[in-house]
């Protein structure tokens, strides 16, 4: 998706996304979260403005954080701290499978929310699984995530450029074409 075939970018006004998404491989936490980026990366490049993750990193461990990922009030309210229109917020994990010739199997599932942050309206929520393998369990496991969360990415945006969405405010106007 891009401009030339979201309505939603464009408007005269493209929303600003804040993805809060802990992931976790079964009991332990993945660190340099793959389904995150995966989303945020799928978004920029179809051209909304994200929240840089690296701006709330400080809190990821906090309890604020894990608040903001299991209750939609708590994400509406950590978003507009950010300046964010819309909040994906949700959770992640990954689970060891098995071994095939020294290779880990790992199967992943990505479940988020997309919420306006002005009114708590629900734009869309899904939840996708998809497997990935690996000599490295961990690699596996984060590739599985960065899989499922590519899907996850694929359903939001076509349920944000599908609908006719329109926001307004002061965080994230759309920048104008120079001549």
């Amino acid at each position: 998706f891009d401009a030339a075939n979201c309505g939603v970018l464009k408007g005269s006004y493209v929303p600003k996304i804040m993805v809060i998404l802990p992931e976790f491989h079964i009991t332990q936490r993945i660190p340099d979260p793959a389904g995150e980026t995966e989303i945020n990366r799928k978004f920029l490049e179809a051209g909304f403005p994200v929240v840089d993750p690296s701006m709330f990193a400080t809190i990821k461990n906090g309890a604020k954080f894990n608040e903001a990922a299991k209750s939609p009030a708590a994400a509406i309210s950590l978003g507009k701290e950010f300046g964010a229109d819309v909040v994906i917020f949700g959770e992640a994990f990954s689970q060891l499978v098995g071994t095939t010739n020294n290779q880990r199997s790992c199967r992943a599932r990505v479940e988020v929310r997309a919420v306006k942050t002005s009114d708590a309206t629900m734009i869309a929520a899904n939840g996708l699984e998809a497997g990935a393998l690996d000599l490295a369990e961990f690699v596996a496991a984060k590739s599985a995530l960065r899989s499922a969360a590519s899907l996850t990415a694929d359903y939001m945006l076509e349920q944000f450029c599908s609908k006719n969405l329109s926001f307004s405010g002061k965080g994230a106007a759309k920048a104008s074409a120079s001549t």
